[in-house]
């Protein structure tokens, strides 16, 4: 129901070969990256859970700490990446 309701949602893949190579803050700023690029609305603002603020270049990026328990779209994006993880580990 979550995927329905939303504007627009992409997830971001790395694969554990680049991981190993460029470890994984690289990592995961990409696959942040990965995902924005699929997202074919406006982005006016990104919130990541958490203190580091990967994609600070951008500007409209900001981090807090357990976003995921106290915003709901942060909440959403959530499950949805720990759903397609699980997916895709299966």
């Amino acid at each position: 129901m979550y995927k329905r309701q939303a504007l627009a949602y992409a997830t971001g893949w790395v694969t554990n070969e680049e991981i190993d190579e460029y470890g994984l803050a690289w990592s995961l700023r990409e696959a942040y990256i990965r995902a924005l690029t699929q997202i074919p609305v406006g982005i006016n603002k990104i919130i990541l859970d958490g203190n580091v603020n990967y994609l600070g270049e951008f500007g409209i990026c900001e981090t807090i700490v357990g976003a995921d328990k106290s915003i709901d779209c942060v909440s959403a994006a959530s499950i949805v990446a720990k759903v397609a993880r699980d997916e895709y580990m299966m």
